[in-house]
């Protein structure tokens, strides 16, 4: 992974190919299949239980692991419940879930068409093709060095003109760009 940071930018070697938006839990019953209540019978004792629980970080996270993640042997982080992983040989997966926005991730493009599959035929999703926007950040691909430009600076600027200093001098912060990044540095 290179980080970059000019307004707070960030370059990430992945392959990021699909992001879906589950249907709205606001249609209540409609939203999960009925056979959620028993696959995820120990996180949730009723249909209304589940749809609250969709309306909760962690809750919406938990549900997705028990009633269709879990199936296909994903792990759940130990630094986000939101985010699983799955690792066959040297390949990896990564869906992370939050709320009813769902991110899969693979080493391989070829591999996310299943994992995105076997989901569908579970809870109905939204395909939204590959990933453009996630949380506030704007992500750029560069299909050519396989690599990802993620940044903020749509969220900067607005802050920047909430407060008065959208004329103020840009700076690198907090590390100048082009500033090599090595795992557990200083460790």
């Amino acid at each position: 992974m290179r980080i970059h940071f000019g307004v707070l930018e960030v370059c990430i070697k992945a392959s990021m190919k699909i992001s879906a938006d589950m249907v709205s839990p606001a249609l209540g019953r409609q939203f999960f299949p009925t056979n959620l209540k028993q696959n995820a019978g120990a996180v949730a004792d009723s249909a209304e239980t589940c749809i609250q629980a969709t309306s909760t970080l962690m809750g919406s996270a938990l549900l997705w692991f028990k009633a269709i993640l879990e199936a296909l042997d994903f792990a759940a982080t130990l630094s986000d419940i939101c985010v699983f992983t799955r690792r066959a040989d040297v390949r990896l997966q990564i869906v992370t879930i939050y709320v009813d926005d769902v991110l899969v991730c693979a080493s391989n493009d070829d591999e996310i068409p299943d994992v995105f599959e076997y989901t569908q035929r579970r809870i109905r999703l939204n395909d939204l093709g590959p990933i453009t926007k996630l949380l506030g950040m704007e992500i750029d691909r560069d299909e050519s060095n396989k690599s990802m430009y993620v940044t903020q600076r749509t969220y900067i600027e607005r802050k920047a003109i909430k407060y008065g200093m959208e004329k103020s001098k840009r700076v690198d912060t907090p590390i100048p760009a082009g500033t090599s990044m090595v795992d557990n540095a200083g460790l």
